[in-house]
């Protein structure tokens, strides 16, 4: 009987719970490929898969800017792979490129691909190597090294020729690996 009541009770408590939960939907993309032999397969480790950067408009930096002192968010890679992916990259012979939709002002950061009413405008995401220094979207080629962690920096900036209104921004960026 004392075992009834406490499921009863505990049931009633669970439900209770659930019925003044509020629904979170979450996404995760899942992909990976099969191979005869994995010694040759290459891959990318990244600290984080999404993030958030923040920034008033008064700190915003013009697009092109050299150099930044910011804080923009840094996102840290590094090659993983079997013996010949890792002989690959000490031989200078794997490279990585960012790809993703560039601006349509100098094509040089991540457009801001939010579709919402609130979305900001002439503002797109600038990338910026380890010294933060400018690093174009969809033209560099970096020769990937075994060893180190890779890290590429991003700070929101006001595209050339446009007026930048605050807003939300959304942008997406793929590390693509090349062999040389």
């Amino acid at each position: 009987m004392g075992k009834n009541i406490l499921s009863l009770a505990l049931s009633t408590f669970l439900l209770a719970g659930f019925a003044h939960a509020e629904d979170t939907s979450s996404t995760l993309a899942i992909t990976g490929s099969v191979t005869a032999n994995a010694s040759k397969d290459c891959g990318i480790n990244i600290n984080q898969n999404t993030f958030m950067i923040s920034e008033s408009m008064k700190d915003v930096i013009d697009q092109g800017t050299e150099t930044f002192n910011g804080t923009g968010q840094a996102l840290n890679f590094y090659f993983t792979g079997g013996e010949e992916c890792i002989t690959m990259a000490t031989n200078g012979r794997l490279a990585y490129r960012l790809t993703g939709t560039a601006d349509n002002a100098d094509g040089t950061a991540l457009a801001n691909m939010d579709v919402w009413q609130t979305r900001a405008k002439g503002l797109g995401i600038g990338l910026y190597d380890k010294d933060h220094n400018i690093f174009p979207i969809n033209k560099e080629l970096m020769i990937a090294s075994p060893i180190r962690v890779e890290a590429i920096n991003f700070a929101i900036v006001k595209l050339t020729g446009q007026e930048a209104v605050p807003g939300t921004l959304h942008a997406a960026m793929t590390i693509n690996i090349e062999r040389l």
